[in-house]
């Protein structure tokens, strides 16, 4: 299925190559019941529709929730992400950006740190790639020596993600749903292309013994590779691939 939208790599980030720098990201506490706004490095053009930002949060002092929404619209009563006390959990979300290149984020009870790191933006009908949805289909599973092992501390992987899955050898990204399970310490996971340098920023953060789920966005270098690290312990990978950009 082909969707209107276009998605267009962010000059500062690429397609889901992750950015976390002062231009990309808003790294801050949001107070109880307040909308924040930051400026995003997603530089508001006619062709500019929306971005595509891995929200994080952490070291909330209560259980509540997180909207992320234009920073020109009303605050819609639906939620991006919830979480509860001391917890750290990330979503990708997608948002259109302000006429002024910012968008607002509440948080609904106590304070809770809130990380964004972008990693594309969606524009018109000019240029970038079409998305073609798939039927989730399961690449890896390391709990079944399917895609890669078990991944250990400060270690990094290679896996492939074309021809797998329904997924093109010509395809210029893919969209998972990336899950962790059974890890044995606080960490995150990174998954970046293979023929670029590992970013700062996370793609999900998790805790002993946690099992966590976000969809990543992440794009393919003509190898049909990308990388995956862990930062603590050991972790199993369980992967769903249920799209890709063409």
């Amino acid at each position: 299925m082909h969707v209107s939208t276009r998605w267009i790599s962010d000059n500062a980030s690429d397609l889901a190559t992750l950015a976390r720098s002062v231009d990309a990201v808003f790294v801050g506490s949001v107070a109880e019941s307040t909308g924040e706004r930051f400026e995003s490095a997603i530089q508001p053009t006619p062709e500019t529709g929306g971005g595509a930002l891995n929200t994080t949060v952490t070291e909330p002092t209560a259980g509540s929730y997180l909207t992320v929404y234009p920073s020109d619209a009303t605050k819609p009563v639906g939620s991006n992400l919830n979480f509860g006390p001391g917890q750290t959990v990330p979503n990708l979300v997608i948002v259109r950006v302000g006429a002024d290149g910012k968008v607002n984020v509440y948080n609904a009870v106590g304070q809770v740190h809130v990380i964004f790191d972008v990693v594309g933006w969606y524009g018109g009908a000019g240029g970038g790639l079409l998305f073609h949805s798939l039927p989730p289909a399961r690449i890896v599973d390391t709990r079944l020596g399917l895609g890669s092992g078990q991944l250990g501390h400060n270690r990094s992987a290679g896996i492939s993600v074309t021809a797998v899955g329904g997924v093109p050898a010509s395809a210029k990204g893919v969209v998972l749903n990336a899950t962790v399970t059974e890890g044995t310490g606080a960490s995150y996971i990174t998954i970046w292309p293979s023929d670029a340098t590992r970013p700062t920023a996370s793609s999900l953060n998790f805790a002993p013994g946690q099992t966590v789920a976000n969809l990543v966005m992440v794009k393919v270098p003509p190898n049909g590779s990308v990388n995956v690290y862990n930062a603590v312990g050991q972790v199993h990978l369980v992967w769903d691939v249920v799209g890709y950009f063409e």
